[in-house]
């Protein structure tokens, strides 16, 4: 059958028509695959990130954790956990408080902690020991403790070897004993004579 020009146009129009149509649904479905791709990446990514600050979270505070070990005069001695920064008055009511014959004015309540240290509580009328480790006060100089400048006022100890004490300390951590000042290099049995009726732990 002959089509006229009329109807030739017309079926021209609607193959156009057609075939715009046709074009517009492979679009459609293209771009919705598209898009779940995205959001499904987008998910993957929120994922890793939440995972990851969870991570970084608990790393942070498992950091800020410190255990400290309180005895004598205290009414729930034994090691407590603190956070960084927590003071001795603190770390003293955390543990139930101190007995009715503890002598706090031998401590310094504002100390800050420090992880592994040990605390020891002494009783009113009791002497100071040079082996315990922690708060009490003494007259001399606390190698644990000492600044710079105080460290300096020993016998033999310059500006560098104070500098060495307060080093290993950092490093290796508090000294348990006078004696074990004897650990820091240049410290030798000679300069440990001269300075070891001057210093406690």
């Amino acid at each position: 059958m002959k089509l006229n020009k009329k109807m030739q146009v017309y079926l021209k129009y609607a193959v156009v028509v057609l075939a715009l149509m046709i074009s517009g649904v492979f679009y459609c479905l293209h771009s919705n695959t598209d898009s779940e791709e995205q959001l499904s990446d987008s998910y993957d990514t929120f994922s890793e990130n939440q995972m990851e600050n969870v991570q970084n979270y608990e790393t942070q505070e498992n950091k800020s954790k410190i255990y400290v070990y309180i005895c004598g005069q205290i009414c729930e001695p034994g090691v407590k956990e603190c956070t960084q920064g927590t003071r001795l008055y603190q770390l003293i009511e955390l543990a139930g408080g101190a007995t009715d014959i503890a002598d706090l004015n031998r401590l310094n309540l504002a100390d800050v902690l420090k992880d592994g240290q040990k605390i020891y509580v002494p009783q009113i009328g009791e002497a100071a020991a040079q082996d315990i480790s922690g708060s009490m006060e003494c007259d001399k100089i606390n190698i644990n403790e000492a600044d710079l400048g105080q460290l300096m006022t020993l016998p033999g100890i310059g500006e560098t070897r104070a500098a060495d004490i307060i080093a290993y300390r950092t490093k290796q951590g508090r000294f348990e004993d006078i004696e074990d000042i004897k650990n820091v290099p240049g410290i030798k049995d000679a300069a440990y004579l001269k300075i070891k009726e001057m210093i406690c732990v």
